[in-house]
């Protein structure tokens, strides 16, 4: 993974600090924790998965969050297949990733699918509130 040290401010950065992800066969989901400025302090794996799933706990990324003493973090995940449209569960993991980083004080910046075809980031398409 390559070193950035400006602030990661949008989705794009996001698809670079984990281009390697958009050609996995395994669903894998990551945390990137941020510092107070929003540079990257490391990038987690926090599940591999199958072809078409991962698990994913809120325990899991925070735990990780808060050793890395992140001010904030994202998620990011591949979608195998190459589309990167959210799934049912998608919108699930990041509403409960959402509300955990709420009451933690450690808020969920963004969630980006990356695969073949592009991105997908819920902040980008406004479905960060809630």
């Amino acid at each position: 993974m390559k070193r950035y040290p400006d602030p990661i401010t949008s989705p794009e950065i996001v698809r670079q600090v984990c281009a390697d992800y958009a050609t996995k066969r395994q669903e894998r989901v990551a945390i990137l924790t941020l510092d107070a400025s929003g540079r990257l302090v490391r990038r987690r794996v926090v599940s591999l998965g199958t072809a078409n799933s991962a698990a994913v706990h809120a325990r899991d990324v925070f735990y990780g969050a808060i050793r890395d003493n992140a001010v904030s973090i994202i998620a990011v995940h591949n979608h195998p297949s190459g589309q990167v449209t959210p799934s049912t569960e998608d919108n699930a993991m990041t509403s409960n990733l959402r509300d955990a980083g709420r009451l933690l004080g450690i808020p969920l910046r963004d969630h980006v699918i990356v695969g073949r075809l592009g991105f997908f980031s819920y902040q980008q398409a406004g479905l960060m509130t809630g």
